[in-house]
């Protein structure tokens, strides 16, 4: 998996091929946008990856539970791509508002932590942060049995186009700490879930060592045998829902892996 091949994934989303490189459509029902028109999720861009595009320094990688449903500005005939999901999307970003949730929500707590931590110099941005989604698309069923039939039904291809892609990635970080790691921010019954659906397709995923705490936070070091280098760290919270853990508390754990 690539940042080029994900660009081809975007190219034929936007020319209405929609079955391409294995992943099937999502089938939730449509939502309404904000004139009330109804409409496919499938008619929602695609959310693959956020931030760096392997061109700038990377110091850390993240894979994201989902994209969550979009709003009326994300739809194909309101972005106007051009063929580069990095130049006219993310860098520099048409979708602002979902650039921006990404910098604050993701890329600057951890750049932040890294930061004092002593790991990575100033001038740091979304830039050098990859968030990566666990699928792609928009859904509107994201707690409910749509969603996870899904997951199940794309299990190879968000091992292969996600779990690796992130893996790959995250050998080029450039900082010591996190060189190797990536970070999952879901729930643990999400990614026991997944766990479970790989475990089915024959990919082996370890737990370390038993789940630790840091304030509203816990975390805790899976390894998948496939991925031997790779280090993932899995981040959830009843108390911190999509966010990040605070300053403080993050800065422990990363710290403590």
């Amino acid at each position: 998996m690539s940042y080029s091949t994900w660009e081809t994934f975007i190219t034929k989303w936007y020319h209405k091929r929609y079955s391409i490189q294995g992943w099937s459509n999502p089938q939730d029902t449509p939502l309404y946008n904000d004139n009330k028109k109804r409409e496919s999720t499938i008619d929602f861009i695609p959310e693959p990856w956020w931030g760096n595009d392997g061109s700038t320094e990377l110091h850390s990688v993240i894979i994201n539970y989902n994209p969550g449903k979009a709003g009326p500005k994300q739809t194909r005939t309101k972005v106007p791509y051009k063929g580069s999901y990095a130049a006219d999307i993310v860098i520099p970003p048409y979708l602002s508002d979902t650039a921006d949730w990404h910098e604050r929500k993701r890329a600057l707590p951890i750049l932040d932590a890294l930061h004092d931590l002593g790991f990575i110099p100033s001038g740091y941005n979304l830039q050098n942060h990859l968030s990566i989604e666990l699928i792609p698309w928009h859904t509107s069923s994201i707690n409910g049995t749509g969603y996870w039939a899904y997951v199940k039904n794309n299990i190879k291809r968000i091992y292969e186009d996600v779990i690796c892609f992130a893996a790959s990635e995250s050998k080029k970080i450039s900082n010591s700490k996190l060189k190797g790691v990536v970070l999952l921010r879901m729930s643990e019954e999400s990614f026991k879930r997944i766990k479970a659906y790989l475990t089915k397709m024959g990919i082996t995923v370890t737990l370390k060592n038993p789940a630790k705490s840091e304030g509203k936070a816990k975390y805790v070091e899976y390894s998948i045998t496939s991925l031997p280098d790779i280090r993932f760290i899995l981040i959830w919270g009843a108390g911190i829902r999509n966010n990040m853990p605070n300053h403080a508390d993050l800065k422990t754990i990363i710290a403590s892996i």
